[in-house]
């Protein structure tokens, strides 16, 4: 099992696919099939970031991580703004 690099995978397959992983799997292991098509709850990304996963990871097993910190400091952010 690999911890998912959040950086990369948010190069990899977007911003928006990352936040929908993360609200949906963070802090799980989830298993990456070698093709497509994906099944839950990775079947709801865009397809192009389903290809991507499948060639970054393909065959193996993701951690997610939860990113708590990281979606506090946002919710900070927006409160201030």
């Amino acid at each position: 099992m690999a911890l998912a690099d959040t950086r990369l995978l948010e190069s990899l397959i977007g911003r928006e696919a990352l936040q929908a992983l993360i609200q949906t799997c963070g802090g799980l292991s989830v298993p990456i099939p070698k093709r497509l098509p994906l099944s839950d709850p990775l079947c709801d990304l865009p397809q192009h970031a389903q290809e991507a996963l499948v060639r970054y990871a393909g065959g193996t097993e993701l951690y997610i991580p939860k990113c708590d910190g990281a979606r506090r400091e946002a919710l900070y952010q927006t409160i201030r703004a």
